[in-house]
């Protein structure tokens, strides 16, 4: 058996001020409407995911649940 060691380097996460997350949700609010599209999100993902959702037209729940939402929805694309 071989082992190999790395030397990964630190990353540090890079915070988002609240002046790029509002650019942010604009840009992406504008793609979701112009490409007709809707966010599906698990209860897992990221409040800020889920709150982008549900402010959007798309759907936060389950695995079941999101399942049906998609097959019942008229968007051209679900992410």
């Amino acid at each position: 058996m071989v082992s190999i060691a790395f030397d990964v380097p630190l990353h540090q996460s890079h915070m988002l001020s609240d002046s790029e997350v509002d650019e942010f949700k604009q840009r992406i609010k504008a793609l979701l409407d112009k490409e007709n599209a809707v966010i599906v999100a698990h209860y897992y993902t990221d409040d800020a995911i889920q709150e982008l959702a549900e402010e959007t037209g798309g759907f936060v729940s389950d695995s079941l649940e999101m399942a049906r939402f998609g097959a019942g929805c008229d968007t051209d694309t679900l992410i």
